[in-house]
């Protein structure tokens, strides 16, 4: 498990706390989620509840990460030099996976805001090789709205979905048994919260397929998220949305969701009033 000085004991104050019920079935034993993200952080604001959601039903989690956020801001008050955020952010992250209870973290080694213009087969294919080692059931990533518009939220999710295309291919790249994911998502802004995240870029509900259940976990999800105190600024604006309570009825009832576009296998969009499913694993 990973982690990094209090983060541990953060989850278990959390799970003591009494705010999330264990499910002792574990009916996702034996399965792998893996999310291929850009920056540090967007575990936690973009998926934390399904994270940790997840893992607390017995999943197996994996979180990829491009960069380390070098390009990002320091706190305010700054909490390191600009020449030490990455590691600073680094540290960040284990301790945000510590509380989610991710398994296995990996960076990519891409600098903040460049992946754009890295070598793409290379990032490609040090995509598959992760792919292919851990054999996941379901992989996420971001669609080509990138969730906020960022650069790297675009591009890492153009190469994860060519990864996913190519990783069970036997004459793309040499290593690992080729391997084909059954299913591939991308993370979703509802478009009844758009209004909260400013640059926000959301999906009509006809292209959203699974909303998945996190109410649970927004206090897991939380703290994941005040594990990334350089990024106060982002904590400060949208933070509140993971917060014990909020007076809006609706918003408070659509945060209590996650929200994916299914990728593959391709299905149709949905009918309206056709019901979200609320599960990414089949």
């Amino acid at each position: 498990m990973l982690g990094g000085p209090g983060a541990v004991e953060q989850a278990e104050w959390i799970r003591r706390d009494g705010q999330l019920e264990t499910n002792r079935e574990k009916r996702f034993a034996g399965k792998r989620l893996m999310a291929i993200l850009a920056h540090p952080d967007d575990e936690s604001f973009g998926m934390g509840g399904t994270l940790a959601r997840y893992k607390d039903l017995g999943a197996e989690t994996v979180l990829v990460c491009a960069t380390r956020g070098e390009a990002g801001k320091c706190g305010d008050p700054p909490l390191c030099w600009p020449e030490d955020l990455g590691q600073f952010r680094e540290e960040e992250t284990r301790r945000a996976c510590a509380v989610l209870q991710i398994d296995q973290l990996h960076f990519l080694d891409y600098r903040d805001q460049d992946t754009n213009v890295a070598p793409p087969w290379e990032i490609v294919g040090k995509v598959i090789a992760l792919i292919r080692r851990y054999r996941p059931d379901v992989l996420v990533t971001f669609g080509p709205e990138g969730l906020s518009g960022h650069k790297d939220h675009t591009s890492i999710g153009h190469y994860a979905t060519m990864a996913y295309l190519l990783s069970g291919s036997t004459d793309a790249y040499r290593g690992y048994e080729p391997y084909q994911c059954p299913y591939l998502y991308y993370i979703c802004l509802h478009p009844g919260m758009s209004r909260t995240m400013g640059r926000g870029f959301s999906r009509p509900t006809s292209q959203i397929h699974v909303a998945v259940p996190v109410r649970q976990y927004l206090p897991q999800k939380r703290a994941a998220i005040d594990c990334h105190q350089t990024q106060i600024g982002s904590i400060r604006r949208i933070g509140y949305l993971s917060g014990p309570s909020i007076d809006d009825p609706e918003l408070d009832q659509l945060r209590s969701f996650e929200y994916y576009h299914q990728v593959f296998p391709q299905i149709p969009l949905r009918d309206d009033g056709e019901g979200m499913r609320s599960e990414l694993f089949e």
